[in-house]
């Protein structure tokens, strides 16, 4: 048995099995042809030694990292600026390792990990272990884009990877992207009504903050305080400072005390037709002026990001088709997404779902630069496993798919939240790692702290996964923060799981009631309900819960249920569950 230290990549073709079924004979034809004008060539010339062949992929060992890595480079670059007719791309995963050498054949660990980080790997791109980028990273012109410590599938310890993603786009795509129409926001300073020099500090002090906790918005352009700030002390009209700023929203607010009570009002004004689309009050005691501005801050910044998800959806919805851009594209699929959670039937949710990948689909055609939509395309998979729309080998099909459209978002634009809080929940319901989805989801809190989503995912994490107590308080925060938020009402099925797995079983029931009544899309609020009526006694109850859901659901059975929430944590808990429903009329198959 020899030994060896080698850098080994394994590659392989994305999506091979779609596009064998869609056309076999050119999919071989093209991969044929890659591999012996763009591979081959490629890991020649760099002292490559192809180890095996394997259908859609190979596994390559070389005698150097850096040699390893030009390799994949000179691929990944040829087959970006040259796409494949038959859409053919490939991901690269490079390691450098111990390996086990016999006839020719290598094995062992390091082996095992260049498979792991190649499933890692973004379309087009190259994933790397840390230890390879140690040898790299004075020794290349490229940027590798840091992405922490991540779970890898099998793997007993988290891995410190970096990617890399093609800067150039293929000449089918528009080489220059007409740029976004993103929304603008200029946050006036507060008025203070009254001389306390006071008031005047915390009105000036929460603009600021909300300036900084608006710019950590992805896509709003927030105009800086030295600019928005001129206008203080002046009588103006929305309108017009939109005008001078260039800017499609404005916030304006008032601050009012009197004796121990301060009073903070805020208005978000479109300002090209001078209306206003949001407003709220807060009433609060004057205790802690630092903890009351943060408090507030975090309430404005999350109901104003809520406000203008649903305004930017109802302007893509007035565009005419030919006209959108990228931008537009993306909020008709987040209106579409949003109608597939109020659908009453499984197809008619699967066929919002579609339409929705269609235009996230779009607008990446219409910006490969754009991030939103990659992790828009994995919130929709996620919906339809959560929602028992797929079910097993297709289900975990869709996770996988999924998690990697988060980690090509992430490669793509780092500090937005969304693509690291959609991959911590993947990561839950794939079953293996609640700590690392859970590491995930607060990443993204960390870069917005004022997400709903984020607060709101976690809770579902630990609902499902370790911590149930902790969930209730984050689906309050979350509700607190975006209570329009349509995905809000799911907190009501999840929080009735969370409280039984606590032993509170009136409030399981109560939750549980809510959800029946505002979700008419899913069985699981029905289902939770029942549970906890059967605990409690109210049998008949129960009963007429379980024949909801399968009316909502008609093919509902145990065991179609138990293949379902097959990644949710506390086994004894689920079988009492199932018990639960199969007494109240559920069939076992």
């Amino acid at each position: 048995m020899n030994r060896r230290l080698a850098a080994i990549l394994s590659a392989d073709v994305v999506g091979y099995t779609r596009l064998m079924r869609e056309d076999e004979e050119g999919v071989l034809e093209g991969i044929k042809s890659i591999r012996k004008l763009i591979i081959e060539p490629a890991l020649n010339s760099r002292g490559g030694r192809i180890v095996k062949l394997m259908g859609d992929g190979l596994l390559v060992e070389f005698p150097s990292a850096l040699e390893a890595v030009r390799a994949s480079l000179d691929i990944q670059k040829n087959l970006a600026e040259d796409p494949s007719p038959a859409g053919i791309t490939y991901r690269i995963g490079i390691n450098l390792g111990d390996v086990i050498t016999e006839d020719g054949d290598i094995f062992g660990d390091g082996v095992n990990l260049a498979a792991r980080l190649e499933a890692a790997a973004p379309q087009g791109g190259i994933c790397v272990a840390a230890s390879v980028f140690d040898q790299v990273r004075d020794k290349l012109d490229i940027a590798f884009e840091d992405m922490g410590e991540i779970e890898l599938k099998n793997v007993d310890r988290p891995i410190r990877t970096f990617q890399w993603m093609p800067r150039v786009f293929p000449k089918t795509e528009p080489q220059e992207p007409a740029p976004l129409d993103r929304p603008s926001i200029a946050v006036l300073a507060f008025t203070t009504m009254g001389a306390d020099s006071e008031q005047d500090f915390f009105g000036d002090g929460l603009a600021e903050e909300i300036i900084t906790g608006l710019s950590k918005l992805a896509g709003l352009l927030v105009i800086a305080r030295d600019s928005s700030f001129v206008y203080k002390g002046r009588s103006v009209d929305a309108r017009e400072v939109g005008r001078e700023l260039d800017v499609r929203y404005v916030l304006v607010g008032s601050v009012r005390a009197s004796g121990t009570r301060i009073r903070v009002s805020a208005q978000l004004v479109d300002s090209e037709q001078g209306v206003h689309i949001w407003a709220d009050r807060y009433d609060r005691i004057l205790d802690d002026i630092f903890e009351i501005q943060d408090e507030i801050t975090q309430c404005v910044c999350a109901a104003i990001e809520g406000a203008l998800s649903l305004e930017e959806q109802r302007r893509a919805q007035l565009r005419r088709p030919e006209s959108l851009d990228a931008w537009s594209a993306y909020h008709l699929g987040i209106a579409a997404h949003y109608a597939a959670q109020q659908a009453e039937s499984s197809e008619a949710k699967l066929e919002a779902e579609r339409k929705a990948i269609s235009h996230f689909e779009r607008a990446t055609v219409l910006d490969p630069r754009f991030a939103r939509p990659l992790a828009a395309r994995a919130l929709v998979l996620r919906s339809l496993v959560i929602q028992n729309v797929l079910r097993g080998d297709e289900a975990q099909s869709a996770i996988d798919e999924a998690i990697r459209f988060c980690r090509e978002a992430i490669a793509l634009d780092p500090l937005d939240s969304a693509p690291h809080v959609t991959r911590g929940m993947l990561l839950g319901i794939r079953g293996d790692d609640w700590s690392g989805a859970l590491r995930s989801i607060e990443n993204g809190i960390s870069l917005n702290p004022n997400s709903a989503a984020g607060f709101y995912e976690r809770g579902q994490v630990k609902a499902l996964g370790l911590d149930p107590e902790g969930a209730i308080e984050d689906f309050e925060t979350g509700a607190r923060l975006s209570p329009l938020d349509p995905r809000m009402l799911f907190r009501f099925p999840l929080g009735s799981w969370a409280l039984m797995r606590l032993g509170r079983y009136s409030e399981a029931a109560e939750w549980g009631e809510i959800g029946v009544q505002e979700i008419r899309s899913v069985m699981f609020p029905a289902l939770d309900a029942a549970a906890a009526h059967v605990a409690l006694g109210n049998n008949q109850r129960a009963e007429g819960l379980v024949a909801e859901a399968m009316r909502r659901q008609p093919d509902l059975t145990v065991e179609n249920l138990r293949q379902n929430l097959s990644y949710a944590a506390d086994e004894d808990f689920k079988e009492w569950f199932f018990e639960c429903l199969v007494q109240s009329g559920l069939p076992k198959k």
